[in-house]
């Protein structure tokens, strides 16, 4: 149908912003059948083109974009272009919402609020809770507390053990500033302190956890921890230069 072609074209529009880290949008949609065809005069067919307008699709932003910005091109996955595609595509609700907030936190914007942490942080506590569970539990087990329930900071602790070897990774990330800042702000708290209301900071954690998130997102879909750092030392693109 029409509505799963366009859903397939936006779902493949956003695996090309995880690959180059820019918003990418067709700039025409074509459909051909052989049944509406030309015939040659040596007796060939040629199809040809169904063209499909959708007036609410934004169209690709005119501007050079450096290929040295990319976080990946099909060369550097070409053979595990297959699988990764697939993964992207497969139907798995639990993967929905945070390859969501993965998309909206990549968005262009002139301004910088607590929703953007906020995006980024519930992705990446998401990912934790919902594919991690069973290691997250296992490493509370590694440290004194009596709380049952899972919380932001061992989901942090958990991640970032997981990508230990990822050389764009603070290992040194301020996860307490982090749950402050995440409670803060979404259980609308009464009480406030200077880490949860600090905006330079919050600034710095939230392109941090962008970073953790990317990692998370790469896994997914098949990426390899050696793979990811590798792909992450070898672009230019500003999210990773700054933690280099």
């Amino acid at each position: 149908s029409l509505k799963t072609l366009y859903k397939h074209v936006v779902r493949y529009e956003a695996f090309l912003l995880l690959a180059t880290l820019h918003y990418v949008a067709y700039s025409d949609l074509k459909m051909y059948s052989c049944e509406y065809c030309r015939s040659l005069q040596d007796g060939t067919q040629h199809p040809l083109p169904v063209y499909v307008d959708a007036i609410f699709h934004d169209k690709p932003t005119v501007g050079i974009i450096n290929q040295n910005d990319f976080l990946f091109d099909y060369m550097q996955i070409e053979t595990k272009y297959p699988q990764v595609l697939e993964q992207w595509f497969a139907k798995d609700w639990k993967f929905d919402a945070i390859r969501g907030h993965f998309l909206e936190s990549l968005s262009s914007k002139k301004t910088f609020s607590y929703i953007d942490f906020l995006v980024v942080v519930q992705a990446v506590e998401g990912y934790g809770r919902r594919y991690l569970k069973d290691k997250v539990k296992k490493y509370k087990q590694t440290i004194s507390t009596e709380k049952k329930s899972i919380r932001l900071t061992e989901i942090l602790s958990t991640i970032l053990m997981e990508y230990k070897s990822v050389d764009r990774i603070n290992q040194q990330l301020d996860i307490h500033a982090i749950a402050q800042i995440r409670h803060y702000h979404s259980h609308l708290l009464s009480k406030r302190n200077q880490t949860a209301t600090n905006a330079e900071l919050t600034y710095k954690l939230t392109n941090e956890l962008r970073i953790l998130l990317v990692c998370c997102i790469m896994t997914y879909i098949g990426f390899s921890v050696d793979e990811i750092n590798q792909l992450m030392n070898d672009t230019h693109n500003g999210l990773f230069l700054d933690n280099k």
